[in-house]
């Protein structure tokens, strides 16, 4: 986690945008993040990404200090970036912006998080996030999330999606090695003996007859062996 100020620059016509962070690498990601979705706040610098394209864009640190704000003042002062819209590294107060300005911000925000989202919209978004890696406090958030969540069952609803989704998928040999050692010494419920009783003399499903076939040739473990020896 670096904390200083950055530039992001055009590599066609120089160009570029000077911003600050405590958390530069971060603060990189959501920039790329919001303009690859055509959803940047700077218009000027969303312009340019669309016209040129990802790859003519360089992201670089400038200055790691503590004192970031004040090093952002003074780079804009010297370089005068030409993406920057506000002059000013502290905020935007006091900047005016033109009529057209302001009808491409309106039009930029008009239906966001107005309804819900179309299949396409939620298509597009899933694209968008896939292979992008988690920060470290994205990944903390997610284990007290799940830390909170034990103790507090499926519904019957729930469960009944997740038994749905897993039909038909093959497991791997890894988590029928996990299944087995979690199941190891563990007595069988009555509801187990009940379903093992009403299986008897059932011809076997398309999914069980695959798994047979494909242990054929294979060595069959000792305790298994023992199970089916026993009169």
């Amino acid at each position: 986690m670096t904390r200083g100020v950055y530039r992001i620059c055009n590599r066609v016509n120089g160009h570029s945008y000077i911003g600050s962070s405590v958390n530069i690498e971060k603060r990189f990601r959501d920039h790329l993040w919001e303009l690859r979705r055509r959803e940047h706040d700077n218009y000027h610098l969303q312009n340019a990404f669309n016209k040129w394209g990802e790859t003519e864009f360089r992201f670089e640190i400038l200055e790691v200090t503590g004192d970031q704000v004040a090093r952002e003042q003074f780079c804009i002062d010297v370089l005068k970036p030409e993406y920057n819209i506000c002059p000013l590294a502290t905020s935007t107060l006091g900047t005016k912006r033109s009529a057209e300005t302001c009808r491409r911000y309106s039009e930029l925000r008009r239906g966001k998080n107005t309804g819900p989202k179309s299949e396409e919209h939620r298509r597009k978004i899933g694209d968008a996030q896939r292979g992008r890696p988690f920060t470290e406090e994205h990944l903390v958030n997610l284990r007290t999330a799940v830390k909170k969540r034990k103790g507090h069952p499926h519904s019957a609803e729930t469960r009944a999606k997740m038994s749905a989704a897993q039909k038909g998928k093959p497991k791997s040999e890894e988590q029928r090695r996990k299944m087995s050692e979690v199941q190891k010494g563990k007595p069988r419920t009555e509801a187990q003996r009940r379903a093992n009783e009403a299986r008897k003399g059932k011809p076997l499903t398309d999914a069980q007859r695959k798994y047979h076939e494909s242990r054929r040739g294979k060595p069959i473990s000792k305790k298994r062996v023992e199970v089916e020896i026993i009169p």
